[in-house]
């Protein structure tokens, strides 16, 4: 939710047999949404079940990893592991930003120092430390092997003036939920 603006963004989704690349915004204080232009550039291929908020210090939305089909037991390139941030810039307008590269069956399950690939997660934004947190989800690189569920939890560092700005910690937590997917976080 960005409050500044009083909207809600939406990104993404499926409708009726394809994932979507369309993002909304809903104006909380005229009840109405609006599709703004995408400047075309680089982007992320159309997908759901990713994780999707809105940064309130970096004024952007942040979408991590998801799955470009609707079926949930695709395999292989249909799961993703990358990282984007969709900022309105004053150039460009509502512009995305590829800020970590897909790592593919090496970042499954957050391999490589950050979530990696998983799709049906969720991540909210902890306006007191400012950071996004990750959990869960599952990956699937192999349409012979069911999907992995994922326990781990993961933090997204929103504040300029950390030495973690912008990078993604994994955390050691005492407990867990268990390993969840498909689920609805809030903070």
């Amino acid at each position: 939710y960005d409050s500044s603006r009083n909207q809600v963004g939406v990104f993404g989704g499926g409708n009726g047999g394809f994932p979507t690349d369309t993002f909304f915004l809903y104006d909380v204080a005229t009840n109405a949404w609006s599709q703004p232009a995408l400047f075309m550039g680089t982007d992320p291929i159309h997908r759901n079940w990713m994780a999707f908020e809105y940064d309130p210090i970096g004024d952007r939305y942040l979408m991590q990893g998801g799955h470009d089909t609707l079926t949930y037991w695709s395999a292989g390139p249909n799961c993703h592991g990358d990282f984007w941030q969709l900022k309105n810039d004053a150039v460009n307008g509502w512009t995305w930003t590829q800020l970590i590269v897909d790592q593919g069956a090496a970042g499954a399950g957050g391999t490589v120092g950050d979530p990696g690939v998983r799709f049906g997660h969720d991540m909210v934004y902890d306006s007191a430390r400012k950071r996004m947190v990750l959990y869960g989800g599952a990956y699937r690189l192999s349409s012979s092997v069911g999907p992995v569920q994922l326990l781990d939890t993961w933090e997204f560092d929103c504040d300029p003036t950390s030495t973690t700005y912008n990078t993604w910690i994994q955390v050691s937590t005492t407990s867990a939920p268990g390993a969840n997917s498909f689920y609805a976080m809030a903070y």
